[in-house]
């Protein structure tokens, strides 16, 4: 039985004089320049992290496949057993990634009006993107009364998490009840995996007054009552009782 063997390497990536950290006791400023394969490896295990910030559903076999099939050929004509499928392209990695968007929450987005503040009880509701920065996405708002921000890094020294901040309008004069409407989350990537993501938003206003009511009777006719023929009494007697007698 023939088994198949791994070509050797994969593939390369930068580890000859490559500057990185080190403890401050090696050396006083921190930072020196290095060789060797730990170096390399920590550029493969950061292009990584990226195509999983990018798609977190990929395998490890499919992490392995783009590296590879994105790489910078080498040497021979195709792979070989010096360069194998050659020197890692993280940019040409990441655009090959299928990006899937992930924004939470899922759920709805509630804005509650408070009569007694004129505001709503929440002013602002973020959508957060974890995995991905904020070129990576836009955001629509899909109702007129609905305003949205585009992403922004959550941190100003980095760029995950990316977030986008929502606001609705205040009610006009005399509206009451419940909006709902509709905010679309978008990938901007040109390898995109699965659809946009559309988060539901719900404004309640204040409560609306009870509306007036009417009671439906229905039509009953009545008939006029029918004359009473009284008859006259005869003659010889009175209408009155007779008088007592005495005994």
């Amino acid at each position: 039985m023939t088994q198949r063997r791994q070509l050797r390497p994969g593939s390369i990536a930068p580890g000859v004089d490559v500057v990185t950290t080190v403890p401050m006791a090696i050396d006083d400023v921190g930072v020196r320049r290095g060789t060797g394969t730990i170096l390399a490896a920590a550029h493969v295990s950061g292009a990584a992290l990226l195509l999983l910030a990018i798609n977190p559903r990929l395998t490890t076999q499919d992490v392995t496949d783009v590296l590879r099939r994105s790489a910078d050929d080498l040497g021979l004509v195709g792979p070989d057993t010096i360069y194998g499928a050659g020197r890692i392209n993280v940019r040409r990695a990441v655009e090959q990634t299928p990006h899937r968007l992930t924004v939470s929450p899922t759920d709805a987005l509630v804005f509650e009006w408070s009569e007694q503040d004129g505001a709503y009880r929440q002013p602002f509701q973020s959508l957060s993107n974890n995995n991905s920065g904020p070129r990576t996405w836009t955001t629509h708002a899909m109702s007129p009364w609905i305003a949205v921000t585009p992403p922004v890094s959550a941190d100003p020294g980095g760029t995950t998490p990316s977030i986008a901040s929502l606001s609705v309008a205040p009610p006009a004069a005399g509206e009451c009840g419940t909006r709902a409407g509709m905010v679309r989350a978008e990938s901007t990537m040109p390898n995109r995996a699965g659809g946009p993501q559309d988060i539901v938003v719900r404004a309640y206003l204040p409560p609306c007054p009870p509306r007036p009511y009417s009671v439906f009777l229905p039509r009953i006719l009545v008939a006029p009552p029918e004359p009473v023929l009284m008859q006259a009494p005869a003659r010889g007697y009175t209408a009155y009782p007779p008088p007592a007698t005495s005994q």
